[in-house]
């Protein structure tokens, strides 16, 4: 419940019970304040409750000032808007995560790309590579155990995909049965032939669903961020030629872009006849 009402704080005690990450920005806006930079003060932070547990919430006031003009309390507010900040948090896990999967989605993932090509900017040493896979029994397990079967591949395609590559990497379901792994840092290119090839052992195993067991394999393409110049759309469509290359040469295996393979249209179009 929204709680509000004037009251006077002192200070010690407040920021006693102000979460440790929020302190800070507390403190600097509070300044600001009481220096005559903003005429009062408000700001969004988390506040400890006597059981313990934080909540947000909505901190304004004004400083009242004695004859000399010096700050002697503030006096203001408190409103609880902890339902507000996790509707804030449900709506960001919407627009940047797969609901399925819970793996970030395809903005979320060519955001932290295009970071990656920024800051490759101002290191041209570094090295990080793009995997694109596809899954390639996925449609048979739709039309022959159903859609419930085979969103549960996918759930379970992408936990296995997150427990193959290393913690810094980012594993993303960018669509359908497609997913892509970001892999950053790389002291050497063939570390990202290392992980392409645990992911495919991975998911040699046979997946338990409800409507039955199944088999897969994924077709991976690879690119890295050397070589010719190009975005994170031109890295990411040399993936996806290299992902069709992998599947026209046999499916479940991986194969790295070249210059002059054909386009990922281009291979579709051929693949489907």
């Amino acid at each position: 419940r929204d709680v509000t009402g004037v009251q006077t704080c002192a200070l010690p005690i407040w920021f006693g019970r102000v979460h440790p990450q929020d302190l800070e920005r507390v403190r600097r806006d509070l300044s600001k304040h009481l220096s005559g930079q903003t005429p009062h003060f408000a700001c969004e932070h988390r506040l400890r409750q006597k059981d313990g547990r934080y909540r947000w919430v909505l901190g304004r006031g004004m400083a009242i000032t004695d004859k000399k003009k010096r700050a002697t309390r503030v006096a203001g507010s408190f409103t609880d808007i902890t339902r507000h900040k996790n509707m804030e948090k449900q709506l960001a896990l919407r627009a940047f995560y797969d609901p399925l999967t819970g793996l970030p989605n395809r903005l979320h993932f060519m955001e932290s790309l295009a970071r990656c090509f920024e800051r490759l900017k101002r290191d041209p040493s570094g090295l990080f590579a793009l995997m694109f896979l596809d899954l390639d029994r996925f449609k048979y397990v739709n039309d022959h155990l159903g859609h419930g079967a085979g969103d549960q591949l996918l759930f379970e395609c992408g936990q296995r995909l997150r427990l193959s590559v290393r913690p810094n990497d980012m594993v993303a379901r960018i669509g359908g049965d497609e997913f892509t792994v970001l892999l950053e840092d790389l002291r050497k290119p063939s570390e990202a032939a290392e992980v392409a090839e645990r992911i495919l052992k991975a998911l040699q195993a046979p997946f338990q669903l409800a409507g039955g067991e199944a088999s897969t394999t994924a077709s991976i393409g690879i690119a890295y961020s050397t070589g010719e110049k190009r975005g994170p759309d031109g890295l990411l469509q040399a993936a996806d030629a290299a992902m069709y290359q992998a599947k026209a040469a046999g499916k479940g295996r991986f194969e790295v872009f070249q210059p002059g393979l054909a386009s990922p249209a281009e291979e579709r179009k051929r693949l489907h006849g």
